[in-house]
């Protein structure tokens, strides 16, 4: 056991220099880990005021859309059955019925015009 200490405090330039490039290599991964939540916490403040969250109770995954602002990059399109700008009602009474039925039409469309505008991520 002495000579292994005394081996040791022989040659102690070269145990703390082991022991330190020991100790470098273990901190790196802490040291990439801390910049990767500093550069998102960075973009993240980049973000702050400029996004705005929509939410909705049917929605029953983790998955989240992101839209473009619709003036600058439109990512649909919608329109309405030429010359018809909103619902149309008919009402009946038939005979033998005591009441009304009424039927009601909207003819309404919408579709993707610009996939650059919109993104998906699962929510994982």
């Amino acid at each position: 056991m002495q000579d292994i200490v005394a081996a040791l405090e022989s040659h102690n330039g070269i145990v703390t220099a082991v022991a330190t490039a020991f100790i470098a290599l273990f901190t790196l991964p802490l040291r990439q880990a801390t910049d990767r939540l500093w550069n998102a916490g960075k973009r993240q403040l980049v973000l702050t005021g400029r996004l705005r969250s929509i939410s909705d109770a049917n929605v029953t995954t983790n998955d989240w859309y992101l839209f473009a602002d619709p003036a600058r990059v439109p990512n649909f399109v919608y329109g309405f059955l030429a010359g018809s700008g909103g619902p149309r009602t008919r009402t009946f009474e038939p005979f033998g019925v005591q009441g009304v039925k009424v039927s009601l039409e909207h003819d309404f469309g919408c579709g993707a015009i610009d996939y650059r505008a919109g993104d998906r991520n699962a929510g994982q």
